[in-house]
C-alpha cells in the first residue's frame, strides 16, 4: 500500500513538473520584443475577415486574391521589411498555413454591409483562431497578421498582429493595428494596409513595446 502511495505521489509530481516545464519554454512578449528571437513570418490570414462597403467586388477566386495579397510582403521584402521594424535579424517565411486557411474562405460571409465589422474582433477570437492553426511539427515565434475588416468606405483595413508560439498554439502578443489602404488594383489596394501597419511599427511601436515589455 505504501508502494502504491509513493508510486502515485511520483506520477502526480511528474506530471505536474512536465506540464510546468513545457510552459516555461513558451516565448514571453519579453522574449520577443527585447531579444533577437528568430521569427517565422506567416502572412496574412484573410479567412474571418470582412469587405465592407464594396458593392462591385467579385467573390469569385477569393484564394487566388489572397494568395496575390500574400505574395507582396514575401517578394518586395526590402519594402515590407518587418525584420527591420521589429530589428530582428532572423526572420524566415511560410505561408503554408495562412495559404490553407486562406484557400477555404467561406464567400458568402466574406462581404459585409456592416461597418460595425470593421471592429468586431476581441483578443479571445484571436486566441480561438490561433488554436486551429496546424503548424504541422513547426516549433518557435510565428508571426501572422489575422485581418479582422477590410472597409472600402473608410479606405482602411483592420487586423491584428499576433505573436504565436507554434509548438503550443498560444497566442504571445496580439495587438489591433489598421492601415490605410490605396492603390490600382484589389491586390496592391488591400496590402497597402500591411506596409502602413509596418510603417508604423518601424517608426512608433516597437519602441513602445520595448519599453513597455523590457521592465
Amino acid at each position: 500500500m505504501k508502494h502504491l502511495k509513493t508510486t502515485l505521489i511520483f506520477s502526480v509530481l511528474l506530471t505536474v513538473f512536465s506540464f510546468g516545464a513545457v510552459y516555461a519554454q513558451i516565448p514571453t512578449p519579453k522574449d520577443v520584443f527585447t531579444t533577437d528571437q528568430p521569427i517565422t513570418y506567416l502572412g496574412i490570414d484573410f479567412s474571418n475577415a470582412r469587405l465592407i462597403g464594396d458593392t462591385i467586388f467579385s467573390i469569385t477566386d477569393l484564394p487566388t486574391k489572397f494568395e496575390a495579397i500574400n505574395n507582396v510582403p514575401v517578394n518586395e521584402a526590402k519594402k515590407y521589411d518587418i525584420g527591420a521594424a521589429l530589428k530582428k535579424t532572423h526572420i524566415t517565411n511560410d505561408l503554408t498555413v495562412v495559404k490553407e486557411l486562406n484557400d477555404k474562405t467561406d464567400p458568402s460571409t466574406f462581404l459585409s454591409s456592416k461597418d460595425a465589422d470593421f471592429m468586431r474582433f476581441k483578443e479571445a477570437d484571436i486566441s480561438k483562431i490561433v488554436s486551429g492553426y496546424n503548424f504541422k511539427g513547426k516549433t518557435g515565434v510565428g508571426l501572422v497578421f489575422i485581418a479582422e475588416g477590410l472597409s472600402k468606405r473608410q479606405e482602411r483595413a483592420s487586423m491584428y498582429l499576433t505573436f504565436v508560439d507554434m509548438k503550443t498554439n498560444k497566442v504571445i502578443y496580439t495587438e489591433r493595428m489598421e492601415g490605410k489602404a490605396g492603390g490600382f488594383g484589389y491586390r496592391n489596394y488591400w496590402v497597402k494596409p500591411v506596409w502602413s501597419i509596418i510603417d508604423e511599427i518601424k517608426k512608433h511601436k516597437d519602441e513602445e513595446w520595448i519599453a513597455k515589455f523590457s521592465k
